[in-house]
């Protein structure tokens, strides 16, 4: 309660003193338009911009013994003319997405894993590194699971004609890998489990020690043709 009465006693000094006026303005402005904006649509997306830029004005001032208007104008041209260049630099979708050949290869991606989930139309880039998967099931804790597209679901399996690259042959990609997953599982029974999928959902997902601290997260989405 003490420390409530001591601010608005200082409110009160700085308003008989006229002192940090301007500052007091900002926060009644922005506190109206707040209350405005809960009854229609008052704030366009310029001056919610402007709300944002005057409330990061008050952060930067708060500790300072007087608030200028020289002050308020040149940290106000500083702070729109940073925010300009960030809304106007170009930015290349390629940079904002990748693809599997920015990552590092599957080996490094999986060091020290003990546990691995695969989920893919086929899983076979990941299966053909059978030393690097062997090296993860072998572990005494290691574990693997991995869901691949069902051959014999037509409708998923004409979606993923669409969505992966036509020079793979699908089919012959998913019987190749289920070769793999039938002697993984003789090899390590109790420790692998696989599944086949009637739907894809239209990505394909590797994750590394799920529940550990240096767990991992890779998720490749198709695109269409």
């Amino acid at each position: 309660m003490d420390m409530i009465r001591g601010f608005f006693k200082s409110v009160g000094d700085d308003l008989r003193n006229r002192e940090h006026l301007e500052t007091y303005l900002l926060i009644v402005l922005v506190v109206a338009l707040f209350i405005l904006d809960l009854f229609g649509d008052v704030l366009n997306d310029d001056r919610k911009l402007t709300l944002i830029i005057a409330s990061l004005l008050v952060l930067i001032f708060k500790t300072r013994k007087e608030l200028k208007v020289d002050d308020v104008k040149r940290e106000s041209d500083r702070v729109i003319k940073a925010m300009n260049g960030l809304i106007q630099a170009p930015v290349e979708l390629d940079q904002v997405l990748q693809d599997r050949q920015s990552y590092a290869p599957f080996r490094e991606f999986v060091q020290d894993a003990t546990v691995l989930w695969v989920y893919g139309a086929s899983g076979i880039n990941v299966l053909k590194n059978t030393k690097d998967i062997n090296s993860i099931v072998g572990k005494p804790n290691g574990q693997l699971r991995v869901i691949i597209q069902d051959p014999t679901h037509t409708a998923s399996m004409n979606i993923l004609h669409q969505q992966l690259d036509k020079y793979n042959d699908l089919q012959s990609d998913i019987q190749s890998t289920m070769f793999t997953l039938t002697a993984l599982a003789k090899q390590y029974s109790g420790k692998m489990e696989h599944r086949l999928l009637d739907y894809s959902p239209g990505f394909s997902l590797l994750v590394v020690d799920p529940d550990g601290p240096n767990g991992r997260l890779s998720v490749e989405f198709y695109g269409y043709r």
